[in-house]
């Protein structure tokens, strides 16, 4: 591959390592922020119930313990992120080490083509090159101990952080709920 696609792509990975790391950790704050609402809120209106407070504790140290999960996984990319370009010259090394090949040169220039392009247009262009992305993730893999900034970005550990951020996300959907059935029961107990 020829060093301006690899430039170009080692600049996407660095681009798209900022992204997952602020999402992850916003995902993982939010979620043990809702948690520890629900426990402290489903404790107070339940405090009757033994099992149902052992339910709201329950789910309330999953919610919190789930973000830690999502922010140990995320180590990795957090380290790749702080040093963006050690992280830029693995990735640009890796892509021009890679053989020449139809996908990785057309993935680079749909890159390129999104930052000219506007408006709906740049949404759908930019909707095909994650499709690319994501077809070559399997093919194409830094290997973590030669590449170990690279190696957080490996399919597996990326799958790992979205499911243990999914996990997060639904435990504390769950825990809203509780804390609103909670603030419910002790709003209907203040009132009668």
């Amino acid at each position: 591959m020829d060093t301006s696609a690899a430039s170009t792509l080692a600049n996407l990975l660095v681009g798209f390592a900022i992204r997952v790391r602020r999402a992850v950790t916003a995902i993982a704050v939010v979620a043990a922020v809702g948690g520890l609402t629900a426990c402290v809120l489903g404790i107070a209106a339940w405090h009757d119930s033994t099992p149902a407070v052992v339910l709201v504790v329950l789910i309330g140290v999953a919610a919190v313990a789930a973000p830690l999960l999502v922010a140990y996984r995320a180590r990795p990319i957090a380290t790749a992120v702080a040093k963006p370009t050690e992280t830029a010259t693995e990735a640009k090394a890796y892509f021009s080490s890679l053989p020449a090949s139809f996908d990785l040169e057309a993935l680079a220039q749909r890159v390129q083509s999104v930052r000219q392009t506007q408006g709906s247009r740049r949404l759908w262009t930019l909707a095909q090159g994650v499709r690319q992305v994501t077809d070559l993730t399997g093919r194409v893999a830094p290997d973590p101990k030669v590449q170990p900034l690279l190696g957080a970005f490996t399919p597996a550990r990326l799958r790992g952080l979205w499911w243990a951020s999914l996990a997060s996300l639904w435990l504390w959907f769950i825990s809203m709920l509780i804390a609103g059935l909670a603030l419910l029961t002790l709003l209907v107990g203040s009132i009668t």
